[in-house]
């Protein structure tokens, strides 16, 4: 498409793909071992019945943390879970 003499307008998009990853505990199978908050103490912090607060979304400075945090549940309460935004963006 031609708009007077200026170059053709293009109406693609691409989809830009962010992935945030989260952290999600099973309250009801945790059995209060705590090793969450020591392997990730700033990342997980345990509320008074002693288990880990809900966390969600953390910085990617704590990711090798949260994962061994992960492999030391005893309980495997704690898992990751991947966030996938798809959001179009303009062709350049």
């Amino acid at each position: 498409m031609w708009l007077r003499g200026r170059k053709p307008v293009r109406t693609c998009w691409r989809a830009t793909r962010r992935v945030d990853m989260k952290v999600v505990v099973d309250r009801g199978v945790c059995q209060s071992h705590g090793q969450c908050e020591i392997m990730a103490p700033g990342v997980f912090r345990l509320g008074e019945d002693a288990k880990p607060e809900d966390v969600g979304e953390f910085e990617e400075t704590y990711r090798e943390d949260v994962v061994a945090a992960v492999d030391a549940c005893p309980a495997r309460a704690i898992r990751l879970a991947d966030d996938i935004t798809t959001t179009p963006r303009p062709r350049r």
